[in-house]
């Protein structure tokens, strides 16, 4: 792939995204691949399609790394506490 080839388009639906790519097979056949990241049905569920949806990009772009990098990306949900302070919602 060149980098022209490298195009997300990322269209918001009522339940979710879809996330339109462009790939191009072995034989250089180029097609263009559509994922649909679906919004669960819970309370948080649009915090975890937009989580789902970022990780996609930094994967697609190559953003990720790997546990063995000094410096990577971290995407995360936290929530607010009483005192006003965030902690990770993971936890």
């Amino acid at each position: 792939m060149t980098m022209d080839d490298y195009k997300l388009t990322i269209e918001k639906v009522t339940n979710g995204y879809i996330v339109s790519h462009p790939d191009e097979f072995d034989d250089g056949v180029k097609v263009e691949f559509r994922d649909v990241i679906e919004e669960p049905e819970e309370e948080w569920g649009e915090l975890a399609a937009g989580l789902h949806l970022l990780y996609f990009v930094m994967d697609y772009f190559g953003l990720i790394g790997s546990k063995h990098d000094a410096k990577r990306l971290r995407v995360e949900i936290v929530e607010k506490e009483s005192d006003g302070d965030i902690r990770d919602m993971d936890r």
